[in-house]
């Protein structure tokens, strides 16, 4: 099972933030996928997200990331809000500030 692997990295990079999210889980393949992972302590939230205004889109980081994202934004969303995660409150004010 994948997420037996993921535990692994979980275990040698304890402070790696980790997230998982389900669509479909039962409540025991959740539990389940909570310790796979090693994720003690864990904050679990349930939540239909089956929302036809939202589309989640995930791109891989490069060392011009602020670059990438003002790029993606003009050319594919001009005028348009979104939401861009960030690991920390500090690098939400980077971002924000660099756009």
């Amino acid at each position: 099972m994948i997420s037996q692997h993921l535990g692994l990295l979980k275990q040698k990079f304890p402070e790696t933030p980790v997230l998982a999210l389900t669509a479909t889980a039962t409540a025991s393949v959740k539990e389940d996928v909570v310790q796979a992972l090693g994720l003690a302590n864990c904050v679990v939230f349930k939540q239909s997200f089956n929302r036809p205004n939202l589309r989640y889109i995930v791109m891989p980081k490069t060392k011009k990331c602020l670059e990438d994202i003002d790029c993606f934004i003009r050319e594919n969303h001009p005028k348009e809000c979104g939401i861009i995660y960030c690991l920390s409150r500090m690098d939400c004010e980077k971002v924000a500030e660099k756009l």
